[in-house]
């Protein structure tokens, strides 16, 4: 019975410390590009983007603020 407990508790440790690995994981962010630089994003630990930048000479340089809220909406 005591090797069973024991075993119990390592099993709660094990499943802390990756709670807390995925935790850390989740906070740290990522950036990739595309085309040499000209769009670029930004993900975070749990796959979520979190921001997007389209360089202006790739589309109308008066709706590219909007075109980059709509594809971070989506």
């Amino acid at each position: 019975m005591l090797n069973l407990q024991g075993m119990m508790k390592q099993a709660q440790q094990m499943q802390r410390r990756m709670q807390e690995t995925q935790a850390k994981l989740g906070e740290q962010e990522r950036e990739g590009t595309s085309g040499g630089n000209l769009v670029k994003v930004v993900l975070n630990g749990k796959s979520e983007m979190k921001s997007i930048s389209i360089d202006k000479s790739l589309v109308n340089a008066d709706e590219v603020d909007m075109l980059e809220d709509l594809i971070l909406a989506a």
